[in-house]
């Protein structure tokens, strides 16, 4: 078994008059984490990014401010892939705005929302690999210059 999850992930942010706060969806059983998926056959990580972050959220106006340029990859536990039939997973990373709308969490999955600051968005995430991606967006995107 060398087979390899290719997933895209959604950072979501929109402007506030506090500031900016990002999307944080409560998987049930699991605990808080950004919005991701498998990239389908045929599917760029861009389209996945916006189907999964749609399909998640409910969200439907949103804009790709950039590509995260680095990969985030990751070997899963034995037992976990002999479980579901994948070594690990290859992540790409999109940083996406809302531009408007409710939010509507799939239910069969999440059991919850909320929308943060940074420092609460960082500590709330539960995988290491999404707060150190939310730190590097953070230095980039968002530093004060």
């Amino acid at each position: 078994m060398k087979k390899v999850r290719r997933v895209a992930i959604g950072v979501v942010f929109r402007k506030s008059a506090d500031g900016v706060e990002f999307l944080l969806l409560k998987r049930k059983r699991k605990g808080w984490e950004l919005p991701k998926g498998g990239i389908e056959k045929g599917e760029t990580a861009k389209r996945a990014a916006l189907r999964e972050v749609r399909e998640e959220t409910g969200l439907t106006l949103l804009k790709i401010v950039k590509r995260i340029n680095e990969k985030i990859i990751y070997n899963y536990p034995k037992e976990y892939a002999a479980r579901h039939g994948y070594t690990g997973t290859e992540q790409k990373a999109f940083l996406i705005e809302s531009l408007g709308g409710p939010v509507r969490v799939e239910k069969r999955s999440f059991s919850g929302f909320a929308w943060l600051d940074a420092k609460n968005a960082l500590r709330r995430l539960k995988w290491d690999n999404q707060r150190n991606l939310l730190h590097r967006i953070l230095k980039g995107a968002f530093s004060k210059k």
